[in-house]
């Protein structure tokens, strides 16, 4: 017995004039009881003597020696008189005419799918290996592992089997990459394959043969260069066939495999029932059935649990197959989880996912997103996280003073840690500065302008631009006609020239200010290190 459904199991059926007699029976897809016809045809069953008109195909009912369902003249068998008479012809019949018909010649019998087999057809097995032992059959039952187990009369049928030694099980591992090669070598008929192509497709199929197929397949039917493959996307045959396996799921197993697609990483369950807002119950009972049939992958790592898609090709399918309304939710859903989970960086994605399909409320959130990483230190995150919003948020933006205030006040003027690296991307900055010219405290402005000094100054090392704002908060300062010091920090401007020069790998004294124009330097000497900065608001808005 294969602890796998594999078409491959039919290259082991005998064709005819050979010295066996073949027959695959499989099971019709929605009785559970594979038809009679094949079998019929096999062994050679026919009407006899009775009137053809009496013989039913559908259950058997007066082929050979089967018995014929008692019944009105003109009046066809009804589902149920059928249904039964089939079930009672694989327990009762079947085993001896098989046995019967292989004296003449050995018989292979195909069992496909048996998880999937009606109770009567594993009576018939049954049957077959206690009362038929000096049969020359040989019979192969396919089956996959994890629906089996949820099969009751087949464990019982196994087991009694097992205790007889009369059936040996076969795992059939995942295909190795060198069984991938051979199979590539078979089906383009040719010895050797491109390295790059096996490397392909031991990646992208992970050991399943129909992905591997069907992958390769697909690369065939383009005329896809086998010497650097790839393919826009699953093939559509490979997708559908995929699609009709996890549509036998139930519902709350199939929206936990959608949340697990839109997460793309290893999953904690408990996050997992936050997302899906079901009991950690019913979460936990219905992983563990999905990770047995080789769904979802367990892994455990230094004290935590997490859970995945065991295939790539899977969570593609699945990824696609989400309307765009509906992941937009389910990215922001998962963001929030992540994030109240601690995994910060980790929601930001799905944040940012969700708000380039359109998701103002993820807009919101990655702002708040930008606020946390800085009071928390996280520079590379915050930055990051800015330079996304620029693709999102246009020029002239109001909710550019709301990052802008995320930013607050910093003594380092947004700058990343020199020992990691700078800031690389700062084209966000600019779309903050024609925000400036409309807040109406021109105290404010200067602060806004003394921020970005030191942004370009420091960060990015362009002293040009930094003294270009050094120049507007000096001149600001001037036309408020107002004494006190700007509310940001601002240092001298030898020490912002300094750390420029320090940017472009000079000396912080050999810059010694030459950068910045004299009446920046003097207004910047003038503007001591003040106290907190109040947020930004445009024009109009409370000072």
């Amino acid at each position: 017995m294969a602890d796998r459904s594999t078409p491959a199991a039919a290259e082991l059926v005998p064709h005819r004039n050979e010295f066996a007699v073949g027959l695959i029976a499989h099971n019709c897809l929605f009785k559970g009881m594979p038809p009679l016809g094949p079998w019929a045809d096999a062994l050679n069953l026919h009407a006899g003597g009775l009137d053809p008109d009496r013989v039913c195909r559908v259950c058997g009912s007066g082929l050979g020696g089967l018995p014929a369902l008692v019944r009105r003249a003109d009046i066809a068998h009804d589902a149920a008189s059928c249904a039964a008479a089939l079930r009672y012809h694989f327990v009762e019949w079947i085993p001896g005419l098989l046995a019967t018909a292989s004296a003449d010649r050995p018989i292979v019998v195909i069992l496909d799918d048996v998880h999937h087999s009606d109770d009567a057809v594993w009576e018939m097995l049954l049957r077959l290996a206690r009362d038929c032992t000096s049969s020359r059959l040989f019979v192969l039952a396919t089956a996959r592992p994890a629906e089996l187990a949820r099969n009751r009369t087949a464990l019982v049928v196994l087991h009694a089997l097992e205790q007889e030694a009369r059936i040996h099980r076969v795992a059939l591992a995942p295909l190795s990459r060198q069984d991938i090669r051979e199979l590539t070598a078979d089906t383009l008929r040719q010895d050797r394959v491109p390295p790059a192509l096996s490397d392909w497709l031991t990646a992208r199929a992970q050991g399943n043969p129909r992905f591997a197929v069907g992958l390769l397949d697909a690369l065939i039917g383009c005329d896809a260069d086998l010497q650097a493959p790839a393919l826009g996307r699953i093939p559509e045959r490979l997708a559908r066939w995929i699609r009709t396996e996890l549509a036998q799921l139930d519902p709350s197993a199939l929206t936990l495999l959608e949340l697990l697609a839109v997460a793309g990483g290893s999953v904690d369950p408990d996050d997992l029932a936050r997302m899906s807002r079901s009991p950690i119950e019913n979460v936990a009972m219905a992983l563990e059935q999905l990770a047995r049939a080789g769904t979802v992958v367990e892994q455990h790592r230094e004290r935590s649990l997490g859970y995945t898609l065991a295939h790539v090709l899977t969570r593609e399918v699945l990824y696609t197959g989400i309307g765009a309304a509906r992941r937009r939710v389910m990215h922001r859903r998962v963001a929030a989880t992540l994030l109240e989970s601690g995994r910060t960086e980790a929601a930001a994605s799905h944040y940012i996912r969700a708000a380039q399909a359109g998701d103002g409320e993820a807009i919101v959130a990655l702002i708040e997103m930008v606020r946390r990483a800085h009071q928390r230190g996280l520079s590379s995150l915050e930055w990051q996280t800015v330079s996304t919003l620029q693709e999102l948020l246009p020029a002239g933006d109001e909710r550019w003073c709301e990052v802008f205030n995320a930013l607050g006040p910093r003594a380092n003027w947004g700058i990343v840690d020199r020992t990691e690296h700078y800031v690389a991307d700062i084209a966000a900055v600019p779309r903050m500065r024609p925000l400036l010219c409309g807040v109406s405290d021109l105290q404010r402005q200067a602060d806004g302008r003394l921020w970005l000094a030191g942004l370009f100054a420091y960060g990015a090392g362009d002293v040009d631009a930094g003294a270009r704002e050094c120049q507007q908060a000096v001149a600001l300062c001037q036309h408020a006609g107002r004494p006190r010091r700007p509310a940001r920090p601002a240092p001298s401007v030898p020490a912002v020239a300094g750390g420029a020069g320090a940017v472009r790998g000079r000396q912080g004294a050999d810059a010694g200010g030459a950068g910045l124009p004299r009446a920046g330097r003097r207004g910047l000497h003038r503007a001591g290190a003040g106290g907190g900065s109040g947020g930004l608001r445009a024009a109009g808005g409370r000072s």
